[in-house]
């Protein structure tokens, strides 16, 4: 099954923009691997999840990583896939590995937001 990916699709290169680009806005990066059941589940999640919050001040990105792993760990600590990081002010702020509910997602992006 193909699913749509929505969603900005970045490339393991963008890091250092997605970093900066967080000092004006909350980054959710979802690293997915192509052959994991679990990264299109997740995948479709958070393609949900971008909708539902298009109004807000986030950006939610997807970059595949199955050839990046070992740098994925040595810069952020990320030790498998499929994995969600939220970036603030240039650096982790948040992250999981694995899938959650899309309610706990959605909780986990709401602690990120500004009180309105």
């Amino acid at each position: 099954m193909e699913i749509s990916r929505p969603n900005k699709q970045k490339t393991i290169r963008d890091l250092d923009n997605i970093l900066r680009e967080s000092n004006e806005n909350p980054i959710v990066t979802t690293f997915l691997s192509d052959w994991l059941g679990a990264s299109q589940l997740l995948e479709s999640f958070m393609s949900d999840l971008k909708e539902e919050y298009e109004e807000d001040p986030i950006r939610f990105y997807q970059i595949p990583a199955d050839h990046h792993t070992e740098k994925l760990y040595r810069k952020f600590g990320i030790d498998g896939l499929p994995a969600t990081v939220i970036f603030e002010d240039g650096k982790v702020s948040d992250h999981f590995k694995g899938i959650l509910s899309k309610n706990k997602i959605r909780e986990r992006i709401d602690e990120h937001l500004p009180l309105t």
